[in-house]
């Protein structure tokens, strides 16, 4: 059975959909972990684009979270003052995370929804290949992660 999806604009099955979404509830209830790490990823698979995917996530996130709040609540393991001022923290770190972000896009400092590393380079980068992290310098001077006469890989 399809059902159409207007806001990613495709159809998609959905008993796969809810398969999806039993799986993760049931991986996420035995390992007490959140499934927006597991459901995201699963939707890019299924063709659902990336924006949409992380937005609708957010929604089976609350859900999910509401439901664990409840169980604790009836065995009274809810600390209720703790969850307020944690409440109160994430939402002035969202505010506030929204206006560095802000800040960064009019300073030029965000490329293709990004921020680029707030710290300086200093005449260095940051090169990830072979699950290995490398430091070099612009200059052709040999690194010193590299013996005398070898240079990095490009």
């Amino acid at each position: 059975m399809q059902i159409y999806l207007p806001i990613a604009e495709i159809s998609v099955n959905a008993f796969l959909l809810l398969g999806l979404g039993g799986i993760v509830g049931i991986l996420s209830g035995m390992f007490g972990v959140g499934g927006g790490f597991l459901m995201t990823p699963l939707l890019f698979f299924i063709g659902i684009p990336p924006a949409v995917a992380v937005a609708t996530e957010a929604n089976q996130i609350v859900a999910s979270s509401f439901s664990g709040v409840l169980a604790h609540f009836k065995r009274k393991t809810v600390d209720l003052r703790m969850g307020t001022v944690l409440l109160i923290g994430g939402l002035v770190g969202a505010a506030l995370g929204v206006v560095v972000f802000n800040y960064l896009k009019a300073q030029g400092q965000v490329v293709r929804g990004r921020a680029r590393s707030l710290a300086p380079e200093k005449g260095r980068r940051m090169d990830m290949r072979q699950g290995r992290i490398l430091f070099r310098r612009k200059t052709n001077k040999p690194s010193r992660l590299y013996p005398k006469g070898r240079r990095a890989p490009r």
